[in-house]
């Protein structure tokens, strides 16, 4: 009877770090776990948000595809007409872009940065500042109305901006310069896909990034402690 107490409180002895690991883990689970659902909520409906935007305004679905329009990840496939109703509306230089966009309040200095809702309220309240030439496009290069669509406008601030929330004084110069050379009423379109294909990609690669870092995290500081206290005990 004495040696069966013993083995008792010696295999309880055995079993405390292992029952103090898995509280531990569940401890941090329980706060760590709602985070982690809440954000991938918010990153799921911000990578999938222009797979619901409509074709408010579009009026030609019969102007030529984009280059990869179908690997975009837009629920309505970006035409040309998209492109031009939306650069249409966008100044030719990133001085002008940022006057009319970025306006500071007086006595304060001009932004470097000019963030998306900025673009979009900016837009959205634009009327067309130019008809576009696109270099190579004889057909179908009038944007139709040039009416803006959710598309359009979401097309535009991704080229100019590679997917980010933000857009650099510096980058908008550069993409700008690339896409209306000479500061021209002329819409280079292979450089405005090819910016558009890059900022769709950097989004997704952004996304699957953050999902892996969180998977690695829950299983290292979570899933494994369990795992390991659940062997322990077994």
């Amino acid at each position: 009877k004495k040696s069966g107490v013993c083995c008792s409180s010696s295999a309880m002895a055995v079993d405390l770090p292992a029952m103090q690991q898995a509280v531990a883990a569940l401890f941090i689970a329980s706060g760590l776990i709602p985070s982690v659902i809440s954000a991938n909520r918010a990153a799921l409906s911000s990578l999938t948000a222009s797979t619901r935007l409509d074709r408010r305004g579009s009026t030609d679905d019969k102007s030529r595809m984009l280059l990869l329009a179908p690997l975009l990840g837009y629920r309505a496939l970006p035409r040309v007409t998209d492109a031009v109703a939306a650069v249409a509306r966008i100044p030719s230089t990133a001085n002008d872009l940022w006057e009319k966009a970025a306006a500071a309040p007086a006595g304060t200095s001009t932004p470097r940065l000019l963030r998306r809702v900025q673009f979009e309220e900016y837009m959205r309240a634009a009327k067309p500042l130019c008809r576009p030439h696109v270099a190579g496009e004889e057909e179908a290069a009038d944007g139709g109305a040039l009416v803006l669509s959710e598309t359009g406008l979401d097309m535009a601030w991704t080229a100019l901006s590679g997917g980010s929330p933000y857009l650099a004084f510096e980058e908008a110069e550069r993409k700008l310069a690339q896409w209306r050379p000479d500061s021209s009423a002329t819409l280079t379109l292979r450089a405005f896909e090819k910016a558009l294909i890059r900022g769709r990609a950097n989004i997704l690669v952004g996304y699957l990034v953050l999902f892996g870092l969180q998977a690695s995290v829950l299983i290292v500081l979570v899933i494994g402690p369990l795992l390991s206290a659940s062997s322990r005990t077994l």
